[in-house]
């Protein structure tokens, strides 16, 4: 068994994952951000925490909400009260 180390991923070690920045709010020039904000649907990522760290335009469009006011949030102020309590 292959034990994973906690220094930074090699490029022949497909088990290590780079860790996700704290905040990965993209910017417009980014081309990945181009890509997630083609995305009709809601697409958010959140931290180990339960923080928003990255919302495209489509969840923008759905929730109502800025990239910016969701940054950091908990993701529980997305979710109904019912859901919430339960996640």
């Amino acid at each position: 068994m292959r034990r994973k180390s906690s220094s930074s991923p090699t490029s022949g070690d497909s088990n290590v994952r780079a860790p996700f920045p704290q905040s990965a709010m993209l910017t417009s020039s980014d081309p990945i951000a181009r890509v997630l904000d083609l995305a009709g649907d809601a697409i958010i990522s959140i931290n180990e925490a339960q923080r928003i760290v990255l919302v495209n335009q489509g969840a923008e469009k759905i929730f109502g909400y800025s990239a910016a006011e969701l940054s950091g949030q908990l993701l529980d102020v997305l979710l109904p009260d019912g859901l919430a309590e339960a996640h």
